[in-house]
């Protein structure tokens, strides 16, 4: 298909649809069965919308058709040379080299609505220039029209090639194992742990000198008398561990005397209940017999050896008590391999500060595998992570929440090889990360309470206008109509129900202001400070002229802001220097400008300077504070919120206040916004 211009108005499910959306938007679906994009029916539409937007890679079949579409999770599924881009074509031709057994399963999902699953299936694919088998774990399911009719087929699906051929690779290593056992003459046995019955080869049974059994007391009778403890003890660990090894002795019937050695593994349910013993037993007389006349030349480089073991366990001791001393876990671990693979690592040593997340000591946990201690930790970057330092021998960091194994700990973590084993280091940071959870939580219920304060302020406000109002009106009418017959104590009793409703009018029309300013609009844009403040002062033209004020203004800067809000903040602190001025004395007021460095960022601050009354310079932050005054309404009228409106359209701005006074000085406030 030939690509077109995209239309002027993307459609709502095709908003942030990645790569595969635009090519949706971009192909010319004019020539294609299904029309033009806004024609689609709702149910394509919200289908797609779903898909495009999963981060699990999906596939669609749409309309008798077969429509293809796809999302981004699944584009990399289609390599670099191959299939893509496939938006637009049909399903058939996509996919001719699995049509054969993709078709009938469309066909049937298509008519009867019930899905279809397969795992690991193994697919002819054709892709970066070549055809290949692909193991794919995929389910058709039915995608319905608008009326309800099933009207495509909607694939979800993961590539399992590597799941596919690893399992390929385990059939071989399980071959390889067989060989291995016949070549070192191994006798195996499946021991069912609940019945005692044994499933053995015949080579393990003539290893204990027997017929055939299925009784596991049979073998067992065979064991010398004074091994069984040795045998039981391996047994006892072996639940615990789960891995059986052990060597005794056998008496076979003609009373001549054998080695055996035992090794398995048990396997348990999911309440950690044993089931059943796999192993394999070995003679190892020849050894053992030879190792007896070792056992001479041994004795005598014993007594040699004890000495230096003295020292090497003095030094060992010493060097315990050091790490001992750290406060910060530590452990040196030596790696556990199992048929080739790195599957866990086992204590080498510790300190006191790692053995106490699990409730134990250092020398208890010398020589275990730490998957037995921390099951969880194969399941984090605490494995993984260590894993990879042993096998690039490079030192890596990085942080970890362990909350898996009855622990929820936040650790800074390092590993580093020493020669064969890693030594790993703790840095225990929990108490700080619970501080900053526990701090984020409080700023969070912060918000939503000022939220809430604010909206409720915003809606009392609305609603107390009215019935303000009507007090003001039904007052003034009411003194009119009783004029002739009222006193002088009535009409200052009706003066002063005036003045009260007014200063109400007042509180509420600052309160609605406040509430306004809490919500900040969408976009900032260049203010010019001038034009700002020249309104200003054309509003309060009267009250200047009143009050013989002089205004003092230097050149102000434009800065990125709210126009309003910025119009608003200067309105209330000239307001508040005219107000606040001496009897008797004309008001001057100063505003300038400059540019200033304040912790790394740089601001416009602009000063707003009188010559009023002042206040006491221990006020400096409680003038800032809603319904805060300083003066009572027979000296200064107000409502105690207009300081509190400047600071938060400042904070609105990302800058800052504060205000420096002395009582009968004037008050200068300094207003910081950022330069952007």
């Amino acid at each position: 298909m030939e690509s077109i211009a995209p239309p002027t108005v993307v459609p709502p499910f095709l908003h942030n649809s990645g790569d595969m959306g635009e090519h949706i938007l971009k192909y010319n679906w004019a020539q294609n069965s299904l029309g033009p994009i806004h024609r689609w029916p709702q149910s394509l539409c919200t289908t797609l919308g779903i898909m495009l937007h999963s981060a699990f890679p999906m596939f669609l079949f749409w309309s008798n058709e077969l429509v293809c579409f796809y999302n981004d999770a699944f584009r990399p599924c289609l390599a670099t040379d191959g299939k893509h881009p496939a938006i637009g074509k049909n399903g058939k031709e996509v996919w001719s080299e699995v049509w054969p057994f993709i078709g009938p399963l469309i066909e049937g999902v298509m008519k009867t609505g019930t899905p279809v699953w397969f795992e690991n299936q193994v697919l002819p694919f054709y892709r970066n220039g070549g055809m290949g088998d692909i193991y794919w774990t995929f389910s058709y399911s039915p995608a319905y029209g608008d009326e309800v009719k099933i009207n495509g087929v909607l694939v979800t699906c993961v590539e399992t090639t590597k799941i596919g051929t690893e399992r390929k690779k385990i059939e071989e290593i399980e071959e390889r194992s067989r060989l291995a056992i016949n070549a070192a003459e191994l006798g195996t046995f499946d021991l069912n742990l609940l019945t005692n019955e044994v499933v053995a080869s015949e080579r393990f049974a003539a290893i204990f000198g027997l017929a055939h059994s299925i009784s596991q007391a049979d073998y067992v009778n065979t064991i010398h008398p004074d091994d069984l403890v040795i045998r039981e003890k391996a047994y006892q660990q072996a639940y615990n561990t789960g891995s059986l090894e052990y060597e005794a002795r056998v008496i076979w019937n003609d009373k001549s005397l054998h080695w055996i050695k035992v090794k398995g593994n048990i396997y348990f349910d999911d309440k950690g209940k044993p089931l059943k013993l796999l192993g394999v037993v070995q003679d190892i007389s020849a050894e053992k017999f030879f190792s007896e006349r070792l056992e001479k030349k041994v004795k005598e480089r014993t007594e040699e050896l004890e000495t230096a073991h003295q020292s090497l366990l003095q030094a060992n001791s010493y060097l315990q008590h050091i790490i001992n001393l750290s406060p910060e876990p530590m452990q040196v671990l030596e790696p556990v391999f199992e048929n080739g693979e790195l599957i866990d690592f086992r204590y080498k040593i510790t300190n006191n500060a790692y053995a106490a997340y699990a409730n134990t000591t250092p020398e208890k946990l010398r020589g275990k595998k730490v998957g037995e201690v921390f099951p969880g930790y194969f399941q984090t970057s605490s494995f993984l992570n260590i894993v990879r330092t042993y096998q690039s021998g490079i030192t890596d960091s990085w942080e970890i929440h362990y909350n898996l194994d009855g622990l929820d700990i936040y650790n800074q973590m390092s590993a580093t090889k020493f020669n064969d084993d890693v030594i790993v280091h703790f840095t225990d940071f929990t108490r700080l990360k619970n501080l900053e959870l526990n701090l984020v939580e409080k700023l969070a219920e912060l918000e939503r309470s000022n939220a809430n304060l604010e909206e409720f302020a915003h809606a009392a406000s609305h609603d107390l206008k009215e019935p303000i109002r009507k007090i003001h009106i039904f007052t003034s009418k009411l003194k009119s109509q009783l004029h002739a017959q009222l006193t002088e104590t009535d009409l200052e009793n009706f003066s002063k129900i005036e003045r009260a409703s007014q200063r109400m009018g007042s509180l509420v029309d600052d309160l609605l202001d406040y509430s306004h300013v809490s919500q900040q609009p969408h976009q900032m844009e260049p203010v010019n400070l001038n034009e700002k403040i020249n309104r200003v002062l054309e509003d309060l033209e009267l009250d200047i002229q009143q009050r013989s004020g002089t205004i003092h203004i230097d050149n102000l800067p434009v800065v990125t802001g709210f126009r309003r809000q910025l119009q608003q903040l200067f309105q209330n602190l000239i307001s508040n220097a005219l107000k606040y001025s001496k009897s008797g004395i004309p008001p001057q007021i100063h505003i300038s400008a400059s540019l200033v460095n304040e912790d790394g960022k740089q601001y416009h601050l602009i000063k707003v300077a009188d010559n009023g009354i002042g206040f006491d310079a221990i006020y400096s932050e409680k003038i800032f504070q809603i319904f805060s005054r300083l003066h009572n309404n027979s000296e200064y009228s107000g409502s105690g919120i207009g300081l509190s409106i400047v600071k938060k359209i400042v904070e609105n701005h990302q800058g800052r206040i504060r205000a420096e006074s002395e009582e009968g000085k004037g008050s200068t406030f300094f207003v910081y916004l950022p330069v952007k």
